[in-house]
């Protein structure tokens, strides 16, 4: 049975291949769009081990997901990029956008402001340029 797992501490953006050999593991990311391979995040290393990633996954707000990909190679990045897109859509709330001051929207509508202006007047110079068969 294929797993996919979601652990926050290790991928905060997106689930992962998790595959085991006893208690050594590798966890890839299939979450790019590509043609492959997998990009290999992390394997058994600093004390943690298979176990220790199960455990991990089954913590509070992350994920541990048994999948029906029984058969299917991990080369077949397609089918893999599929199914962590649409763990990741089911899952995983979207980035939110960070809150923009009153501060940074009074200081950019300004500054919009400014550039419409100068837009607008370096327009009208090269029409009236123009117009009186001068090159600007």
């Amino acid at each position: 049975m294929a797993q996919l797992v979601y652990i926050r501490e290790i991928h905060p953006r997106s689930f992962l291949y998790f595959t085991t050999n006893g208690e050594g593991f590798r966890l890839r990311d299939f979450s790019q769009p590509r043609n492959g391979p997998a990009v290999e995040l992390c394997r058994q290393s600093e004390g943690r081990t298979a176990s220790t990633i199960r455990e991990m996954a089954r913590k509070s707000g992350n994920h541990l997901i048994d999948l029906p990909g029984q058969g299917k190679s991990i080369d077949d990045y397609a089918f893999w990029y599929d199914q962590t897109t649409k763990l990741n859509t089911r899952y995983l709330e979207p980035p939110s956008p960070q809150p923009t001051s009153d501060f940074a929207k009074s200081w950019m509508l300004e500054n919009f402001t400014k550039v419409v202006v100068g837009v607008v007047t370096a327009v009208l110079i090269a029409v009236v340029l123009a117009w009186m068969g001068l090159k600007p």
